[in-house]
């Protein structure tokens, strides 16, 4: 059975099948609204490491009981599975459901990371890794995004808001239609840390803040407007246009006194030429060993909009935001903390200076914080940032759910 197939057989039995045994989890609610969520993807998953904190029934009749762990890897096209007591299984998906309880899933690649599931998990093997899914409720999602954003906050306000527009923007986020899932956990995403422990004080104050606001959305002529965020805008907002060119309503450059104290507000990075040079070569298929040139092309409100790059004579035009992208996804998210960014070649260093972190378009978290400590409500937080918009509860038919 296809992956995606099984997934939601699994999904819909448990949904539907009412009460749970002793032996099984719980079900959810009928219509809980649910996402399916790639799990640590950037690591290049070669293993995965299942714990279960109790009974978790495995494909094949097989059972996992409390405290014991179950490997999956891959095995050609497809998964083999076995645990420390010689049980052995192999099959093209291996999926456990793990409602009512909290699952560790210990995912091994470039790096070692884990995550709690609680909820269906799907392992299968694709394009020479393993692939993770695991399904979330979007309230579970939106508390878990918002305590990996606003990591040492806990005012109340900022958390409400952050949670309105980040619900706003998963439920309509449909960058991976069409591939098995409906969001990442990384911040292309959801920047999700798997399940909030209701134990962990900070996870507690998000999902009583996603609770206070449940359902909330942004909304703009009878539509779910989706609720970017960063983490520090620069000092002013801008909006999709500014960044891609895109024709998105509902947004507007908004001037943000609220984030100077910010580490981001501005900064100054100095890259080496043959790090940057690599990334861009990665970037336009350059092959080719001649120096490179890379200088801003095109500004718009402060973004770079387009970058140049200049070798062996020819010049290739590609997108501020695909370059940024790209130095990051080699040099760290860190090397061009925004899209608001000016580079100047000093010899054998690139000088980049910049402001803001993240896109610097619609919440500005930093700014949030501020506003939420100067009295200032969720709803408030929110009209500040998305003038125009309303706040109302989320359709029946949004996209993603």
């Amino acid at each position: 059975m296809k992956h995606a197939t099984l997934l939601a057989v699994l999904l819909m039995s448990a949904t539907c099948a009412g009460r749970a045994s002793a032996t099984r989890p719980l079900c959810v609610a009928q219509g809980e609204r649910t996402l399916r969520v790639q799990v640590l993807a950037l690591l290049e998953p070669q293993r995965v490491t299942l714990r279960a904190p109790g009974r978790l029934e495995l494909p094949g009749n097989a059972y996992l009981d409390a405290g014991d762990e179950v490997s999956v890897s891959r095995d050609g096209g497809g998964v083999v599975a076995s645990d420390a007591r010689g049980w052995r299984w192999r099959g093209n998906e291996f999926a456990v459901d793990a409602r009512g309880s909290r699952l560790v899933l210990v995912v091994q690649g470039r790096d070692v990371r884990s995550r709690v599931a609680t909820g269906v998990v799907s392992i299968t093997s694709k394009g020479g890794v393993l692939e993770v899914i695991a399904a979330m409720p979007l309230e579970q999602l939106v508390a878990s995004a918002v305590s990996a954003e606003l990591a040492d906050v806990d005012d109340s306000a900022a958390l409400e808001a952050t949670a309105i527009a980040l619900r706003s923007y998963l439920v309509t986020r449909t960058a991976h239609r069409g591939q098995g899932f409906d969001v990442c956990d990384s911040t292309h995403c959801a920047h999700s840390q798997g399940a909030p422990d209701p134990d962990d004080a900070h996870d507690r104050a998000a999902i009583d803040a996603c609770r206070r606001s449940e359902g909330l959305v942004l909304m703009l002529n009878g539509e779910v407007l989706p609720g970017y965020c960063t983490a520090s805008c620069g000092g002013r907002t801008v909006t999709p246009g500014d960044v891609w060119g895109s024709r998105a309503a509902g947004y507007a450059s908004v001037r943000c006194a609220w984030c100077r104290t910010s580490a981001y507000y501005r900064w100054t990075r100095s890259l080496k030429v043959s790090d940057v040079n690599s990334a861009t070569r990665a970037l336009t298929g350059d092959r080719s060993q001649s120096d490179i040139d890379v200088y801003v092309a095109a500004l718009r409100s402060g973004v770079a909009a387009d970058v140049v790059v200049r070798s062996n004579g020819r010049e290739t035009e590609v997108t501020g935001d695909a370059f940024r992208l790209s130095v990051g996804r080699r040099l760290g998210w860190d090397a061009i903390p925004s899209n608001k960014f000016q580079i100047e070649r000093r010899r054998d260093f690139y000088v980049i200076r910049g402001s803001g972190y993240g896109p610097c378009i619609g919440l500005c978290l930093a700014g949030a914080v501020t506003l939420a400590r100067e009295g200032r409500d969720a709803r408030a937080i929110i009209a500040t940032y998305f003038p125009g918009a309303g706040i109302a509860q989320l359709p029946v038919d949004a996209k993603n759910v």
